[in-house]
């Protein structure tokens, strides 16, 4: 619940054997909850404790939900706050009941995504290449499947085709004129974490000059501020809200 222009109070009804197990449920599961609110958000998340001069929550209106589930850009902002959809107070309820755990696909997803936007957030400049690794590896999570990949006829090994999935899974939600988007954010991601290739590494001390880089992209040298993944970051965000709204609808589907 929003008590703030940057504070969240969480609360959460557990069940637990005493204090000590507790607060260890508390920590496993609101740090899901976190992870899952970054990706609902666009924001980053920190645990702060118990802050004092902050309004209390019951102070406020609730059920107030953001009904724009397709949004792409900024945050779901209604009436000067964070607010969020019924689905994704349905998942959210499913983490604090233990039946959506830090080993599930999307958690696991979310937590890579968050990662990323702390980096992006906290120091922009520096690690634009690991954020953007960090949210094309969030997308091939989301894009795993079940059915165990097919063997190459000549040497018998597993293909997996994990850049095909995740664009594939890019396409599947955001329309076929994004495909080039996540072909160009995975080869990239290939470059810098196999060969040591940034995407933007030169200085930038207020005006940019031109500089060619047979390296760089396009045979450009790009300054740092050019290199921040933000439409990665917000497609990515996108998609996993959608997997999650999918996946609460099939839970609903399921439930007797």
């Amino acid at each position: 619940m929003p008590i703030g222009k940057k504070f969240v109070e969480i609360r959460l009804v557990l069940d637990a054997f005493d204090q000590v197990d507790c607060e260890y449920v508390f920590a496993l599961r609101s740090k899901i909850l976190m992870d899952s609110l970054s990706v609902w958000t666009n924001c980053a998340f920190y645990q702060t404790g118990i802050e004092s001069g902050v309004p209390h929550v019951d102070d406020l209106c609730r059920n107030i939900f953001f009904d724009q589930i397709d949004w792409l850009e900024d945050h779901p902002i209604m009436s000067g706050k964070l607010c969020l959809s019924t689905d994704q107070l349905s998942y959210g309820n499913s983490i604090v009941a233990g039946s959506i755990g830090q080993g599930e696909r999307l958690a696991r997803a979310a937590q890579l995504f968050h990662e990323a936007r702390i980096m992006l957030l906290s120091a922009p400049h520096l690690h634009n290449d690991t954020a953007a690794a960090l949210l094309i590896s969030a997308l091939e999570v989301v894009s795993l499947i079940d059915e165990p990949p097919k063997n190459c006829a000549s040497c018998g090994q597993p293909i997996y085709k994990i850049s095909r999935r995740v664009a594939d899974l890019g396409v599947r939600h955001l329309g076929a004129g994004a495909k080039w988007i996540f072909d160009r954010h995975y080869k990239r991601r290939s470059s810098y974490l196999h060969r040591g290739v940034p995407h933007a590494a030169q200085p930038y001390t207020g005006s940019a000059i031109p500089q060619l880089d047979p390296q760089g992209i396009e045979g450009c040298a790009l300054p740092t501020p050019v290199g921040a993944p933000m439409n990665l970051m917000e497609f990515t965000s996108c998609i996993i809200r959608a997997e999650m709204r999918s996946e609460v609808a099939a839970r609903s589907l399921a439930a007797p």
